[in-house]
């Protein structure tokens, strides 16, 4: 009981004398820490590398009181790439006691210690990069010119890869563009299955399309110099980007537009070919007939569509197919 009482007063508070921790913990029978005659240790709070291994130069603030190889000795493992872990100081001074050259030492720090496993990117690149080019080999992204871009979450998912090649499997299949899951699985040189990660890159895809060359207004009507050819990156294969010039020429805008705007085929209405009031020229053609009336338009109407007109000296109401401006042809 007296031994456990002096155990947590030693223990309490932030300085711990290494030989004194093994004088009431007999079970650890190795000489305690030490450097140049009773130096104190000071224990960084956090810690992060990108080894798998932690080293005494890793873990003090004043390491450069270890000379030359002593500096790198491990002292333990470092968590899985991207985790975290904390180790006690009381802990700590249980590992450090296996160093009988460090005698005498006392180590000084925080309840606990933070330590992080940093990913080393230039590693990780080559395995970013296969994956990369294994989702652009996949159907049918390899039909396209497409750019993948991989978030830190990702790339951290990548590092744990790391495999001759890799195989790529897309969680939705009517999801390619923008944020597309996937299952990337890396493999040895024989083709057989390490690991699997679930990623969520953003996928562009690049494509030739419209942009406006000046504002123009709702209700205007597109000329060829209106309108040019850009190249575009989309992340939505709806976004229904307008990709011709010579089927856009004459239509009619529906909203008003500034100068760089994409412009989509929604964007864009048959131009309006009558409009209430006006005096409609019909054709009119039954067998080798052909006749040629003037009414007088009811409705707005746009090229294609069904319109009401009255004919003026007979009074009579009937319908028409607009063909051009102000022209209709009479379908029987």
């Amino acid at each position: 009981m007296s031994q456990n009482r002096e155990f947590n007063r030693m223990t309490r508070g932030r300085l711990l004398s290494l030989r004194g921790i093994m004088g009431v913990v007999a079970a650890i029978a190795v000489s305690a820490v030490s450097v140049q005659g009773g130096e104190i240790l000071k224990v960084r709070q956090q810690v992060a590398v990108a080894r798998n291994k932690l080293y005494l130069k890793d873990l003090f603030k004043n390491a450069e009181n270890f000379a030359g190889e002593k500096a790198d000795t491990p002292v333990m493992e470092t968590p899985p790439v991207g985790e975290k872990k904390r180790i006690a100081l009381i802990d700590l001074a249980y590992k450090l006691q296996r160093f009988p050259e460090l005698l005498d030492s006392k180590i000084r720090g925080p309840d606990t210690i933070l330590i992080e496993r940093k990913v080393n990117w230039e590693k990780v690149s080559d395995s970013i990069k296969g994956v990369k080019e294994a989702i652009r080999q996949k159907s049918p992204w390899k039909e396209w010119t497409i750019q993948v871009d991989l978030d830190r979450t990702d790339r951290r998912r990548i590092s744990k890869l790391q495999g001759s090649s890799y195989r790529v499997q897309v969680a939705e299949k009517d999801k390619m563009l923008g944020e597309v899951p996937m299952h990337v699985t890396a493999l040895t040189p024989s083709g057989r299955e390490k690991s699997q990660q679930r990623l969520t890159p953003v996928i562009r895809r690049r494509i030739q399309g419209l942009v406006l060359t000046k504002r123009k207004r709702r209700g205007s009507n597109l000329r060829a110099s209106d309108v040019k050819k850009v190249e575009l990156w989309i992340k939505d294969n709806r976004q229904d980007i307008s990709q011709n010039i010579e089927e856009c020429v004459g239509r009619e805008l529906n909203r008003t537009l500034n100068e760089g705007d994409m412009l989509k085929k929604k964007y864009l209405v048959a131009p309006l070919y009558a409009e209430k009031g006006d005096l409609v020229v019909v054709d009119c053609e039954h067998s080798n007939l052909q006749v040629r009336v003037n009414v007088r338009a009811l409705e707005s109407g746009r090229k294609g569509e069904r319109v009401r007109v009255r004919n003026p000296e007979s009074n009579k109401i009937f319908s028409v197919k607009l063909t051009g401006k102000r022209r209709a042809k009479l379908e029987f």
